[in-house]
């Protein structure tokens, strides 16, 4: 690429379309989207570390009219869907955009996003599932109710929210997919395509998986050389991008030989992470990179916007500016070619809406962690929080979504080790241990000498406490790292208990440069 990737953005236009209706319905009827709120709605990215912006045009459905598949616009005339009466209403945002007002939303976003120098990307969801167990839905297609034979669980009754996802073993799946991808290509001129395997990565029927690497093997050369062919027409290069699971072992036995993807060169980008249950703040990036190297894929870190501290932990709240950009430090200090955001989605500046009122989303916060969050010296240079998180996402065959908290800490000791990974620590900079913690059979405050806690195997004493909401509702007990040089890009805590007091530990924080 003639400019590196610094953070790589995943623009939800669902998102964006519900919020240009909740403005409809506050301002009236009258009111009319245009290409100048639009321009104002990119504008608001010119000079932060944004270089690449990626429309997801698709879920079940496509979100631009298309010739190829359903689109949402095409759902405001239907009376009738998988043999039941419906009606999806005559008010339908896309119909009104797109068609009615003959605004080509993404046509106008690839302007200007140029404008203010963004490489543009589609991203395609290869096998969306949104509301597939419904007799009936707005986000489903007659493609996917005509044909309940095409499901990767169709040899018993579906089981799970992934039962009905394609199987694309079947060439009529892969067919259809190709047809939009070239459709979506020959309608917008890009830098590149994503192809985004985390909605979802099931995609061949139970046992199956293994038989499906060559599969998909396969289907990747062709969709190369689609890509290819629209090069030529073009006249530029387009990348290609796939977004993965986490875990290595696990992506190559759920069907996915990304290796030879990247020894054949039929990727540029590679990005992993997590699904959406909570940010994974322990992505083996490492290892990644070192396996793509030799390739020169770029290797991406995605953050997804929930943060959870264990798979029973307090849901559904969003990441900070700080706790974001402590994931981008701890990615990049890993060795990250960039930072990935999934799910950060901010409507236009100048629209009505309720979801400003995230921290995340207000201007101040939101333009530190874009003008920050793309490259190692900024990031680490920024306040940040480094929470253990856990990875919500695995083959269903494994059952291992598991985490070391919450854990029970009493005497004689048993320590609990806890992974937190952190990124380079200036020097001269602030770092605390955070403890969320409660007494297991009271209220009252933990003595802070009950703690017996050890970083990267050197004692840590307790200072104090602190507020850790709403990720946790236990308290926050400090330890302060009198010598920010035993931190390291990956630390492992050890908790134990000195005496009488029983407690449980639910939440592990590493604070660096950012306020208690």
């Amino acid at each position: 690429m003639t400019e590196k990737i610094k953070i790589m953005f995943n623009e939800d236009p669902n998102h964006h379309i519900g919020e240009l209706a909740e403005a409809r319905a506050y301002r009236g009827a009258d009111f009319k989207i245009t290409e100048q709120m639009e321009k104002e709605f990119v504008y608001q990215y010119q000079g932060t570390q944004l270089t690449d912006y990626l429309i997801n045009v698709n879920f079940m459905c496509s979100v631009y009219p298309s010739r190829t598949r359903d689109s949402y616009a095409y759902k405001r005339g239907i009376r009738m869907e998988n043999g039941k009466q419906v009606d999806y209403g005559e008010n339908n945002e896309y119909y009104n955009i797109f068609i009615r007002d003959g605004l080509d939303l993404f046509a106008v976003w690839i302007r200007y996003f140029r404008e203010i120098g963004v490489r543009p990307w589609l991203s395609f969801r290869m096998n969306d599932c949104h509301d597939s167990a419904s007799e009936t839905s707005f986000m489903q297609s007659n493609f996917f109710y005509d044909h309940p034979e095409y499901r990767r669980v169709r040899h018993h009754i579906a089981d799970g929210y992934f039962a009905r996802c394609f199987d694309y073993s079947i060439q009529a799946v892969r067919d259809d997919m190709l047809a939009y991808i070239n459709e979506s290509l020959e309608r917008y001129d890009v830098d590149g395509i994503e192809l985004d395997f985390m909605r979802e990565m099931f995609c061949f029927a139970p046992g199956q998986e293994y038989a499906g690497i060559e599969i998909m093997n396969e289907y990747m050369r062709t969709i190369r050389n689609a890509v290819a062919h629209w090069e030529q027409v073009r006249g530029h290069k387009i990348f290609v991008g796939v977004k993965l699971f986490a875990i290595p072992h696990q992506v190559y036995y759920s069907g996915f030989d990304v290796f030879t993807w990247a020894k054949e060169h039929l990727i540029d980008v590679l990005v992993v992470g997590p699904r959406w249950e909570t940010v994974d703040n322990d992505l083996p990036v490492e290892v990644w990179k070192k396996m793509m190297e030799p390739y020169g894929v770029q290797v991406g870190a995605a953050l997804d916007l929930i943060l959870r501290c264990h798979p029973h932990g307090e849901f559904y709240y969003l990441n900070t500016h700080e706790t974001a950009l402590g994931s981008c430090a701890q990615n990049l200090s890993a060795g990250a070619d960039f930072t990935y955001l999934f799910n950060y989605m901010r409507p236009n500046a100048v629209d009505y809406t309720k979801q400003l009122n995230y921290p995340i989303y207000q201007e101040e916060n939101y333009q530190m962690l874009l003008r920050n969050g793309g490259q190692l010296e900024t990031a680490v240079n920024s306040p940040r929080r480094h929470i253990v998180t856990f990875h919500d996402i695995e083959p269903q065959w494994e059952c291992w979504k598991l985490s070391h908290l919450p854990c029970t800490c009493e005497f004689p000791v048993t320590y609990t080790q806890v992974r937190v990974r952190c990124g380079f620590v200036p020097e001269n900079t602030n770092v605390y241990l955070i403890l969320g913690a409660q007494l297991c059979q009271s209220e009252e405050e933990i003595a802070f000498d009950s703690f017996d806690c050890y970083l990267n195997s050197v004692r840590v004493h307790c200072c104090g406490t602190c507020d850790i909401s709403p990720y946790s509702k236990m308290k926050g007990y400090c330890f302060r790292i009198e010598d920010p040089a035993i931190v390291d890009l990956a630390n492992v805590v050890e908790i134990g208990s000195t005496g009488a007091q029983k407690f449980e530990v639910e939440y592990v924080e590493l604070r660096v440069g950012a306020e208690l």
